[in-house]
């Protein structure tokens, strides 16, 4: 198989990487999280990192999502609830009002 030159390869991902990030929902949501999550005083923790993973796989597809404080306000901060049409919520008994609206 024939490959770029690497100085291609690099003019490519230096071109297209911000549309693809805008334009693939996970990598859209995990950027917009992670600017908020830098921004915050408390340190972060190992387990930010994982939490953040599943919060920004199931955003995008989800029709409600039940997360902690933390990751419901970020992306409340981030309008993702508003760009994805998702209910985000940190409480269980949201659910079935949600469903019986959808």
């Amino acid at each position: 198989m024939r490959r770029l030159p690497e100085f291609e390869e690099s003019a490519i991902l230096r071109r297209f990487s911000p549309s693809i990030i805008n334009e693939c929902p996970t990598y859209f949501i995990e950027r917009e999280i992670g600017i908020r999550i830098e921004q915050q005083v408390r340190p972060i923790e190992e387990n930010d990192f994982r939490d953040m993973q599943s919060f920004c796989a199931v955003v995008a597809y989800a029709d409600i999502v039940v997360a902690e404080n933390m990751f419901s306000n970020l992306a409340t901060q981030s309008s993702l609830h508003k760009k994805y049409r998702t209910l985000i919520t940190t409480k269980l008994a949201d659910i079935p009002n949600a469903l019986r609206v959808a």
